[in-house]
């Protein structure tokens, strides 16, 4: 059982809510945040075993005919004092999210699968799903293979639900716990409890369940069970040491993960206080009448679907909504009218520090798993309240257990772009992305390749969460950081350690650019050699010195091609600056090949040839900027084409108003062919075969003759293209 107590809970607690945005960082470079739900942008939809057809019995997984597994159930969290398979399913068509790690890996990519009907599940119908193919490659290579242990690597899984979708009774949907484990985030069956669950060694994982319930999607939506926001009442006396009359009372605190006695504790130090409670009652008429109109209905969503459909139409049967605000752990709200049984229904608003309560509505165990007017406790894991009449009608014992939210938080290190790695010695830092709420307590922790702890972070701001790589770390090494909320791993990120700068290791590559002179193209971001993936956020791109007029150079690497009309003809170098996360830089020639305008390509007759009869056609790659000096440096002759290159290397030329260290030549579209290069004014036309003019034709020119006799190639973009890397 993972019994962490008071010890870690108390010893920090995030006194900020609102969006907490820790920038990671080695040697103080900032990362810039990612899109929202980055993993979830990337799940994958090829995980869904059932609708595969891959996956169609418990049977088969029991007994090892498929493998790689993971099999469970999305539940609704109706039955009191239990959290067990036989509740109420979610039916089918729900979406769930699946994430694993283990000791040895950072967290997983987020796959993605459906909820189905599996009929000798336990019990048999609907709301199961198997996630299978859930080995993954890291942006280093790293093969994860999926192996499901019981001990050892200790494999850890999250398992969730897919935000804003609609319940069984037409409420969002939230995620409350899983099984394996008694949270959310990364639970393991070794150290936080099966609940259930069932590990064959080494096959699968079988019996897993999310538990969920249903709430209002924010205090601002239209809500059957309320009063329209504005109507809404304060009741700004505090908890009360006993009971008023027409009163409700009871607990806010953040939920213990450990599941002892059937419904959710709470520990020294995580009182729920600053947020609020939302009460609403029913006056004596509407309760009547509500009970008219939905008769003797027993399935809690089914209920709280007819309950809704008559408070649309009749909302005057909601005498009232207050809300309390949490002090001490515990809430009061005083209503004018008798509360009885079959009268209440609340939830929980987030509080701030310094403005009151926001519309973020929490996820929360509470005496409702759905939205419903009715006794408190009767359908969820909660204890029932206590309702007094005898003059006084109110009711206490109506808590309520806040839950991190399973969707929200995320940690990125650049190392989880693969990229990333910190030299012996460097401090790295967190990015957090998250809503922390008030009382919620958030920590980073650093472990080694072995998963032992290595460090760890509870500062108020998660920012100042520095670890330091140890001096004698040997290049290779790998460490993680992990995101705790409630003290449960919720996310994690890994970098490595090298001393050698990223620039000598990764080179981007871009498509082939072909353009016409006097047209537009663009060219997307690059991929990275030699991963093959795309280019990662905290890789930036920029114009270099040299880079022509004519580009335009994305941050994300994407180029924008304009050649004016009367560009020379073939293929252009344009150099692009990239900087790396470790602030090591290089210049990446990506070739440009232009075309001539259609009004151009066909030759003149009348128009004198100016190359030599040796040669077929000639073309010139000047730069946009021929007065600009440039430094670059020629690729190895072990270039992917297998002809042989040359480049020469002139003396500046008087004749410029700026010395040209590198001017180059182009071969032709048979590089066999002896060739010729020759610069000539843009005043001169050309016949076949023919020299396309520069783009600036009132600028001195250089020319660069090659022998006849040798021919050459030019290089592609690949990591032999000519490049400059500068260490930081």
């Amino acid at each position: 059982m993972r019994n962490f107590g008071a010890s870690r809970a108390v010893r920090r607690r995030a006194l900020i809510a609102g969006t907490i945005i820790c920038s990671l960082v080695l040697n103080d470079v900032p990362v810039l945040a990612a899109d929202p739900h980055p993993a979830v942008e990337q799940a994958q939809s090829a995980n869904d075993a059932i609708a595969a057809g891959r996956v169609t019995s418990l049977e088969q997984i029991e007994q090892q005919q498929v493998q790689g597994v993971v099999q469970g159930r999305a539940v609704l969290a109706t039955d009191a004092y239990s959290l067990n398979a036989q509740q109420q399913g979610l039916g089918n068509g729900y979406t769930v999210y699946l994430q694993w790690m283990d000791n040895t890996s950072p967290a997983s990519p987020v796959f993605t699968a459906s909820t189905h009907t599996l009929a000798d599940g336990t019990p048999p119908g609907e709301g199961y799903f198997v996630f299978d193919n859930l080995d993954w490659v890291d942006s280093e290579g790293t093969l994860h293979r999926f192996a499901p242990e019981s001990g050892g690597k200790r494999t850890r899984y999250k398992l969730w639900l897919r935000p804003n979708q609609q319940g069984p009774a037409g409420n969002t949907l939230v995620t409350l716990r899983q099984g394996p484990g008694s949270g959310v985030g990364f639970m393991s069956p070794d150290t936080d409890e099966l609940l259930g669950a069932k590990v064959i060694e080494g096959s699968a994982l079988t019996h897993a369940h999310i538990y969920a319930a249903e709430q209002p999607a924010t205090a601002d939506a239209p809500f059957a069970f309320a009063r329209p926001r504005a109507e809404w009442k304060l009741d700004e006396q505090g908890p009360a040491a006993d009971r008023p009359q027409y009163s409700v009372s009871g607990a806010v605190y953040w939920s213990s993960i450990n599941q002892e006695d059937g419904f959710p504790r709470k520990t020294e130090g995580q009182n729920g206080d600053g947020h609020y409670v939302v009460m609403n009652r029913l006056s004596e008429e509407g309760v009547e009448k509500l009970r008219e109109a939905t008769g003797d209905v027993a399935d809690p969503a089914e209920l709280s679907r007819a309950q809704a459909a008559y408070l649309r139409e009749h909302p005057e049967a909601i005498a009232e909504t207050v809300m309390a605000k949490v002090e001490h752990g515990h809430y009061t709200v005083r209503f004018s009218g008798r509360v009885t049984e079959d009268s209440l229904y609340g939830f929980v608003v987030a509080g701030s520090k310094h403005s009151g309560p926001t519309q973020q509505v929490l996820p929360a165990y509470s005496g409702w798993s759905v939205p419903m007017f009715g006794p408190a406790g009767e359908h969820s894991v909660l204890p029932a309240a206590q309702y007094r009449a005898e003059g006084i009608f109110a009711a206490d014992g109506v808590h309520f257990a806040l839950v991190p939210d399973a969707s929200d938080p995320r940690l990125h290190l650049s190392a989880s772009t693969g990229l990333h790695r910190a030299a012996p010695g460097a401090d790295v830092h967190p990015f957090v992305e998250m809503v922390s709420a008030l009382g919620q307590s958030a920590d980073i922790e650093w472990t080694n390749a072995r998963g032992e702890i290595v460090g760890a972070c509870n500062d108020d701001n998660l920012n100042t969460c520095t670890f330091t790589v140890p001096d004698d770390t040997p290049d290779g090494a790998t460490f993680q950081g992990r995101l705790m909320l409630e003290s449960q791993i919720v996310d994690s990120a890994q970098f490595a350690v090298s001393a050698k700068p990223i620039a000598e290791d990764y080179q981007p590559e871009w498509q082939p650019i072909t353009v016409e002179a006097g047209k537009r193209t663009t060219a997307p971001a690059p991929t990275l050699a030699p991963t093959g993936r795309p280019a990662p956020d905290d890789i930036s791109f920029a114009r270099d010195a040299h880079t022509q007029d004519w580009v335009t150079v994305s941050a994300d690497g994407s180029l924008t091609v304009t050649p004016p009309a009367g560009t020379k003809a073939g293929r252009h170098d344009v150099p692009v600056l990239v900087t790396y996360p470790d602030q090591s830089t290089e210049t990446v020639t990506v070739a440009v090949t232009v075309s001539a305008a259609e009004a151009e390509a066909t030759p003149s007759s009348s128009a004198p040839s100016v190359a030599p009869s040796v040669a077929p056609s000639s073309t010139s790659t000047p730069k946009s900027k021929p007065s600009a000096p440039r430094t670059t440096t020629s690729a190895p002759s072990s270039a992917e084409s297998s002809a042989p290159r040359t480049t020469t290397k002139p003396k500046p030329s008087t004749a410029t108003s700026a010395p040209k260290t590198s001017p180059r030549t182009t071969a032709t579209t048979k590089p066999s062919a002896p060739r010729t290069t020759t610069q000539v004014p843009s005043s001169v036309e050309s016949s076949a075969p023919r020299t396309t003019a520069t783009t600036k034709p009132s600028a001195p020119r250089t020319t660069a003759t090659t022998k006849p006799s040798a021919p050459r190639t030019t290089t592609t973009a690949k990591p032999s293209a000519p490049r400059t890397t500068t260490k930081p």
